[in-house]
């Protein structure tokens, strides 16, 4: 099993907002002391879809999605909780970025709770800011830095494609005798498959902004709204480099 199967990070965030790292899985909701806690599950640790059910208490269709390691970005609304899917850019060293790794969310009122297959350096990011006792002070504004991290990595990526398309374009276009298979199918393939995970993160950010769950304020569905305008304008530059 890989090393990171058997590892999990749990956080309880005090009301003043002090956090104290768990050393187990914490029982079903956060302490009267705490305002909420967060648990970062990998898919493959041992037990963690038996404490998904048994301790989280997890409706088993939430549960199998938190789990699966196939994933496509979604929204799926439980009463007045919800669980989202998202995909964040691969920055693992010498891997394709646009090969993106999946995180898997469920967030209510007391509690977040996040599963991956893969590190994802959004996540560790936040919780190296916990541990440093800079906490965010609620589930809402967790899931706010979260996809704002994961969100922004994405432009760097995004530009640097469009100026190598641009490149090669050029240089095809001046007379140059580079082969347009070898210089631009790579990058179309980039392109596609960038496509297929970051168009349906545009309809997950849109139902964030537009339901309302007690979880969610409005200043955070305006924040989910600004994250969806971002998200947008990615697809029509991926739609661009699709032409």
């Amino acid at each position: 099993m890989n090393s990171q199967a058997s590892s999990f990070r749990a956080f309880a965030i005090s009301l003043d907002g002090k956090a104290t790292e768990l050393a187990e899985l914490p029982a079903t909701g956060a302490s009267p002391e705490s305002a909420y806690v967060w648990t970062h599950l990998h898919v493959q640790q041992e037990g963690a879809r038996e404490w998904l059910l048994d301790e989280a208490k997890l409706d088993r269709t939430v549960v199998e999605a938190m789990m699966a390691e196939d994933t496509r970005p979604r929204a799926l609304f439980k009463d007045d909780d919800v669980m989202l899917i998202f995909r964040a850019m691969n920055l693992h060293e010498g891997e394709p970025p646009e090969e993106m790794i999946s995180l898997r969310i469920w967030i209510d009122e007391r509690r977040v709770i996040t599963t991956r297959l893969r590190d994802i350096k959004a996540v560790e990011e936040i919780q190296a800011s916990i541990a440093s006792g800079q906490s965010p002070a609620s589930p809402a504004e967790l899931l706010k830095s979260i996809t704002s991290r994961m969100f922004a990595r994405m432009e760097p990526f995004l530009d640097d494609l469009e100026d190598s398309i641009a490149a090669v374009e050029e240089q095809i276009a001046s007379g140059s005798e580079l082969d347009l298979c070898e210089g631009m199918l790579p990058m179309r393939r980039q392109v596609a498959v960038f496509r297929r995970y970051v168009t349906p993160q545009k309809t997950v950010l849109q139902k964030l902004h537009e339901h309302p769950i007690p979880c969610l304020c409005s200043e955070d569905q305006q924040h989910f709204g600004e994250e969806l305008d971002r998200v947008t304008r990615y697809v029509e530059e991926i739609d661009e480099l699709s032409a």
